[in-house]
């Protein structure tokens, strides 16, 4: 019966290390994007800074497309995980849409500790009323 115990609990312990690295794994994994096919997106790029001193988040995102994109719009919006769940945090929304191939925005605003944050960018272009959206996220920032 003892053995049975031990084997039960090595189970268990085998199981919640297994989820532990998994959720690991998955923060590792988060600047995942969602690409637009046959896209005539150029570019993007993203920046995402935390100053650990302060709480200033400051942030700054850009989409270019090719010479055939008539309009061009970038958004961003950081977000922080909270009980495995993804965020937005209030003020930090930001979006430009221009006429053109090149959109930019650039922001900041001060965060809470003791969470994992993240940049958040959806870029859109279009050709003539035809639209292509990708959407990017930035590295974690660990602000714990």
């Amino acid at each position: 019966m003892k053995h049975l115990k031990k084997l039960a609990l090595a189970i268990v312990c085998v199981m919640a290390i297994t989820s532990l690295s998994a959720m690991a794994m998955d923060f590792d994994n988060a600047n995942v994007i969602t690409k637009a096919t046959s896209s005539p997106l150029d570019g993007s790029s993203l920046s995402f800074k935390i100053n650990t001193s302060s709480g200033l988040a400051t942030y700054d995102a850009t989409v270019t497309g090719n010479t055939s994109v008539t309009k061009a719009r970038v958004s961003s919006v950081v977000q922080k995980s909270v009980g495995g769940d993804w965020v937005s945090v209030p003020g930090t929304y930001e979006e430009s849409t221009q006429n053109g191939r090149y959109a930019t925005v650039k922001g900041s605003q001060y965060v809470a500790k003791g969470y994992y944050y993240r940049l958040q960018t959806v870029n859109t272009v279009w050709v003539g009323s035809t639209e292509y959206t990708e959407t990017h996220y930035s590295s974690l920032k660990d602000y714990t």
